[in-house]
């Protein structure tokens, strides 16, 4: 959201954003021109958690709307604020726009409770936005209702840009003639990465001088240290724990390869993923998993090699970009090119305003013209 409201500042369109609050952090503050006031949350993902910051969320709406009148509230999907599907009342002269991301993705029962809720809160908006096609399809199946257009996933470019960054591997002891595999996401379980591990192992039987640095944490990160260990291939491995998102390009600076290892299954397929729009912007060649959300940016040959989840499939696919340098830079020179239509600059400008210009039509409100989106 950030990059929305930078882009969003910059073409004077007035915004004030809800957002969590953890410790340390103020409770209201300005950044990059919009009004931001935080509410005391963990920002965890307990149930709890969620609807106690949207029924407060609501509440600091309500007064801000009573103060200086709101014209678009952008508002997260399910399960973002929990079972509270819209500010109860609905904000006078207020149209409501809703960004949905993805399904619940820790189980398949999740992904669907998610899916009603979604459905559920699509009829109380004005206007719904969806990151992809695949995902509108998964909700709605393919006989969608209207009132949804698509508000793609993407990449801030300006953040990015091809490069080595030699002395980030020197200082995480990764040696200097490493082939470099970089991982960057959440390490869920149910992400399946030790699948991922398993195709790298079998690459390092054969080509000892590679590398794997993977970026994030999460509850995976102990099973995937184990089977490193159980691979035998440890000293080959560095996880760096979580990293500060403002130093995610200086690590994409140090993969030679990026790997987009998507599993093919109900919670993640469909959604684009946006690791691997950053290793495109960065001039990386990309090894991805031949899912509906990776082919959003990926193309077979042009950018990226495409593979199947299969450990055996991606391990080939892997030691192709390993073992031919050509293959590499040529996939590289192309890389950060492909990737240009999904840039937030042109995001905003193509996608999100025209969006919230249909909530305010669909609302039936006159102020077209004018817009002081609220954004969480």
């Amino acid at each position: 959201m950030n990059v929305y409201i930078e882009y969003l500042t910059e073409m004077g369109v007035e915004v004030t954003v809800i957002a969590g609050r953890n410790k340390g952090e103020p409770s209201s503050e300005s950044v990059h021109g919009a009004d931001v006031h935080r509410i005391k949350t963990d920002n965890s993902s307990k149930y709890l958690d969620r609807n106690l910051f949207a029924y407060n969320g609501f509440k600091k709406i309500n007064s801000i709307n009573q103060q200086n009148s709101i014209d678009v509230l952008h508002l997260r999907a399910f399960p973002n604020t929990g079972f509270f599907l819209r500010p109860i009342p609905k904000p006078d002269s207020t149209a409501i726009m809703l960004d949905v991301r993805a399904t619940g993705i820790s189980n398949q029962l999740y992904n669907y409770i998610s899916r009603i809720m979604i459905r559920a809160q699509h009829r109380l908006a004005d206007h719904t936005t969806v990151i992809d096609d695949h995902v509108k399809t998964g909700i709605w199946g393919k006989n969608s209702p209207s009132g949804i257009s698509i508000l793609p996933l993407g990449v801030d470019m300006s953040e990015f840009s091809p490069g080595q960054n030699k002395e980030l591997r020197k200082n995480l002891d990764i040696p200097p003639n490493a082939k470099v595999l970089g991982y960057i996401g959440h390490l869920h379980k149910s992400r399946e990465l030790t699948t991922m591990l398993t195709a790298v192992g079998e690459v390092i039987s054969d080509n000892p001088q590679v590398h794997l640095l993977i970026v994030g944490k999460g509850n995976g990160l102990g099973e995937l240290q184990k089977k490193a260990k159980t691979l035998g291939i440890e000293k080959h491995i560095t996880f760096t724990g979580e990293v500060p998102f403002n130093r995610i390009p200086d690590y994409l600076n140090s993969f030679d390869v990026g790997l987009a290892y998507i599993p093919n299954k109900v919670q993640y397929k469909n959604q684009p993923p946006i690791k691997t729009a950053e290793y495109l912007s960065a001039g990386l060649p990309v090894v991805a998993t031949n899912t509906p959300g990776n082919k959003r940016f990926v193309t077979q040959g042009y950018n990226a090699i495409l593979s199947s989840d299969d450990s055996e499939e991606y391990a080939a696919a892997i030691e192709d970009l390993v073992e031919d340098e050509k293959l590499c830079a040529r996939l590289s020179s192309r890389a950060r090119e492909s990737i240009e239509e999904f840039d937030y600059a042109k995001i905003v400008r193509r996608d999100l305003i025209p969006a919230y210009k249909k909530a305010v039509e669909a609302a039936g409100y006159d102020n077209s013209d004018r817009y002081t989106p609220r954004i969480k």
